[in-house]
C-alpha cells in the first residue's frame, strides 16, 4: 500500500467536494473517511430474486472470472484474490435477511470490499477471502498492492465499437463510441473508505 498515493488522494477531497457541491450534490455524500453515519432508515431488505438481479450477478462473476485469467496471464508475478461478496444466498431464504443487514452495517463503517485483490506472487494468501470478516482479514488486505472494482457489461466491446464506427461512417455522431459506466455520487464514500489502492 503506498502512503504516498493516499497523501496524493486526500489532496483531491477538497476539489472534489467543491466541484459536487457546486454541481448541487447533498454534504451528506461529501464526508470522506471514517465511519458512514447510521441510516436514518430502516433498510429495505429485498423479498425476491428478481431475473435481472440474478442475470447481472452471472455476468459479474463471468466478467471478475475473465478478469482474473486475464491478469494471471499477462502478469505471472502477481495473485488474484477474490475479496468482494460472493454470497449466493436468494432473497427469501431464512439466512437472507441477516446477512444482508450484516453486509450493509460492514460497509457502512468499512467500506465497499473490492471485488478483487492483487498481491504479489509471493504472499501466501488465500484465493478467496470473501466470506473472511474486516478482522480476520485487515492484515493480510493491507499487503495487497492493489483492489479492482468490476463492471460488467451487457455489451460485447469490440462489437460495440465496430457499430459505433459503422455509425459515424454513415455520418451519424451521436452515442459514445465505447462502453462506459458512471460512478454514483453516493458510491464514492464507500469506495473511499476502502483500504487499499484502488485501481478504477
Amino acid at each position: 500500500m503506498s502512503s504516498e498515493y493516499f497523501q496524493r488522494l486526500k489532496a483531491t477531497l477538497d476539489g472534489v467536494a467543491a466541484t459536487l457541491t457546486a454541481r448541487g450534490i447533498e454534504e451528506r455524500h461529501l464526508t470522506f473517511g471514517g465511519e458512514g453515519p447510521n441510516p436514518t432508515q430502516k433498510p429495505r431488505v429485498p423479498t425476491d430474486a428478481r431475473s435481472e438481479f440474478l442475470a447481472n450477478r452471472a455476468m459479474g462473476d463471468w466478467a471478475e472470472r475473465m478478469l482474473t485469467g486475464a491478469i494471471l496471464a499477462a502478469l505471472p508475478e502477481f495473485k488474484v484474490t477474490q475479496y468482494g461478496n460472493t454470497d449466493r444466498i436468494a432473497a427469501g431464504h431464512p439466512d437472507f435477511r441477516a446477512r444482508y443487514l450484516a453486509g450493509l452495517e460492514e460497509t457502512r463503517i468499512f467500506g465497499k470490499r473490492p471485488d478483487l485483490l492483487l498481491f504479489p506472487a509471493s504472499v501466501a494468501v488465500d484465493a478467496d477471502l470473501s466470506e473472511r470478516t474486516h478482522t480476520e482479514t485487515e492484515p493480510m488486505v493491507e499487503r495487497a498492492v492493489a483492489a479492482i472494482e468490476v463492471r460488467s457489461s451487457k455489451f460485447e466491446a469490440l462489437r460495440y465499437m465496430a457499430v459505433r464506427q459503422k455509425q459515424r461512417d454513415d455520418g451519424n455522431k451521436s452515442g459514445r463510441e465505447t462502453p462506459s459506466f458512471t460512478v454514483k455520487v453516493e458510491d464514492l464514500v464507500i469506495v473511499y473508505r476502502c483500504e487499499v489502492d484502488p485501481i478504477l
